[in-house]
Formats: structure tokens, C-alpha cells, sequence
């Protein structure tokens, strides 16, 4: 659950000259002597430099905000602002090239948004949103229930906002929650009959909840049909699997059958043919011969369909398994 106005409300040039209006006031109160001021400024104009770089050398401007973040005393509101960007800067990119996810380091970027949840008051903007970077961190390393848990608390947290509060945490809570929400649904859409059972779950755990209810149960209804036609899930392999599996079994009874029909009726109803005088009146042992064919033709009859009816049992047991 991405959001772009994040990147871009971190980046820009307002918050880049905030945070050093905001530092610049803090330097007169350090009480870290370990730089002097001029060194201490230096430092965080470096830092911010790689970050709004063209390059984006993110690895540089993590190590220097490290820097930063041990060697100066910060105010509460730059901390956490160069916190939140080494968070962000760990989870989207560490490297020049921003389509390459490889670059990512979603363990570490895990680790530093914990530690913001742990050391700022949760009624900050920033650490709202790093509980949902939190619930993508866990998605993105497969831990569905942490995930899960984590978007279920960004979604109520953004619906019990009161009237006055609201307009503090614009554009995002109303984004999260409607993405927290999507990414639920997606974090058991293709997994089939358990991913099922995972959503009938979360529809039992919050009633509370009618748009959520009312989604995820849209969703299961949407799913179990594209489960089975999407042959690129597992699901819809095995299902696609089972139905190759009947018709081959269906081919092979067909084939069976006919076999039997050409070894056994066959011959009978050759040889029956030629034991019958053709042109001799219907005398009492011609009427017995005459029976006596129509008695092998009904037997050889039974046999086909009695094979067929193997066939249709055997599918019908398959499908049933």
C-alpha cells in the first residue's frame, strides 16, 4: 500500500527548508559538544542534499542521517522526521534506480518503522502512516497475520477519527483506509479455499465493520469463480488438473469398451452370421438360430452399455473426490 503523496510531502522543497528551520532553532540547545554547530548544520545539509538528489544516493543519505541522528541532539519533530525518512528511503529504494525492487531492504525498513511506533506518541501524522508501511512491510515479507493485523488497525483507526481530528490527518487517513481495506482482501485473494476461509474470518471478527463486511463478501463471490478460470493459481491448476484427469479417464472407459465390443460381440456376430442357412424357410431350428443371434446381439449390447455405465461411474466418482 504504497502512497505516492507520501513520497512526494517528504521530498519537496517546503519540508526540506521546515526540517532546517526546525534544526537550525534546535543547535543553540544541544547538549552534545561532540560537533560544533557549523559542524552539526554541515552534516544535515549534506544528508539532505543526497535525499533530493536526481541520483537519489540513498545509501549515502541514510549513513549521514545516521550520523545525524547520533551524534545531535534533535527536537522531537526532526528526529522523527529524518527517522521517517530512513524508513521510507530502506522500503522504496537504496540505490539510483528506483524500478529496481532488489534494491529494497524491507527487513530493515521493518525495524526502523517499529521503532518510530515505539519512541513518538501514535496521534502523530508519521507514525499513522508508518503503522501502514508496517502492515506492507509484513505483506511483502509473506507474514499475512501481522499484516493483517496492522492494516485492520490503520482501517480503524482512520474510521474513529474524530471531526476535529480529521482535517489533521488529510489526504491519508482517508487513502489508508480505503488501501488498508484492498490490501486485506489481497493478501488471501489467491489462495483459494483458504484464503476463503481467511476472509469468512475476517467478515465474522468485524461486524462492526459493514463496508468491510459488505467488500470481502463481494470479494469471495468474485473469487471463487476467477480461481477457477485463472489457470495461473494453484487453485486454478489443480481444478484445471482434475478436469483433464475426468475427460482422460472418460477417453480410456470409451476406449475400453470398444475394445471389448470388437474381441467379444464382434466375433459372435461374425460366426452367427455364417452358421445361418440364408435362404433356408423359417423352419423350427431356423427360428431357433434366429433367436440365437438376437439373443448374443442383445448380450454384446449389454456389454457396451455396461461399460459405458463403468465409465460414467468412475467420472462421477472422481469429480466427487
Amino acid at each position: 500500500m504504497v502512497a505516492a503523496p507520501v513520497c512526494s510531502a517528504i521530498s519537496n522543497g517546503q519540508t526540506l527548508a521546515c526540517l532546517l528551520v526546525l534544526f537550525f532553532s534546535m543547535l543553540c540547545t544541544s547538549a552534545n559538544g561532540a560537533l560544533s554547530e557549523e559542524e552539526q548544520l554541515d552534516l544535515l545539509e549534506q544528508a539532505n542534499e543526497y535525499y533530493v538528489s536526481e541520483e537519489r544516493a540513498n545509501d549515502k543519505a541514510v549513513a549521514l542521517y545516521e550520523d545525524v541522528l547520533e551524534k545531535v541532539q534533535l527536537a522531537e519533530p526532526i528526529r522523527l522526521e529524518i527517522m521517517f525518512r530512513i524508513a521510507n528511503m530502506y522500503l522504496f529504494d537504496m540505490g539510483p534506480d528506483l524500478k529496481v525492487e532488489g534494491n529494497r531492504d524491507v527487513s530493515r525498513a521493518l525495524e526502523k518503522y517499529k521503532q518510530i511506533v515505539a519512541e513518538f506518541p501514535q496521534d502523530d501524522v508519521k507514525v499513522f502512516q508508518s503503522h501502514g508501511y508496517i502492515a506492507d512491510c509484513h505483506s511483502l515479507l509473506e507474514n499475512k497475520p501481522e499484516a493483517e493485523k496492522e492494516y485492520l488497525y490503520v482501517r480503524r483507526f482512520a474510521l474513529s477519527l474524530p471531526a476535529d481530528q480529521a482535517p489533521k490527518y488529510e489526504p491519508y487517513a482517508k487513502a489508508w483506509k480505503d488501501g488498508a481495506l484492498n490490501n486485506i482482501i489481497g493478501l488471501y485473494r489467491h489462495d483459494g479455499p483458504f484464503g476463503v476461509a481467511e476472509l469468512r474470518r475476517i467478515m465474522r471478527d468485524n461486524p462492526d465493520d459493514p463496508e468491510l463486511v459488505k467488500r470481502v463478501d463481494a470479494a469471495i463471490s468474485n473469487m471463487t469463480k476467477a480461481e477457477i478460470e485463472d489457470t495461473q493459481t494453484d487453485t486454478g491448476r489443480m481444478l484445471r488438473d482434475i478436469q483433464d484427469g475426468i475427460a482422460s479417464l472418460e477417453k480410456d472407459a470409451i476406449n475400453e469398451a470398444t475394445t471389448v465390443a470388437e474381441q467379444h460381440v464382434a466375433p459372435s456376430f461374425e460366426s452367427m452370421q455364417q452358421t445361418r442357412p440364408p435362404d433356408t424357410p423359417m423352419s423350427g431350428v431356423s427360428r431357433f438360430g434366429s433367436k440365437s443371434w438376437a439373443l448374443w446381439g442383445g448380450i454384446g449390447g449389454l456389454a457396451i452399455l455396461a461399460a459405458m455405465s463403468a465409465a460414467v461411474v468412475t467420472r462421477n466418482r472422481r469429480r466427487k473426490q
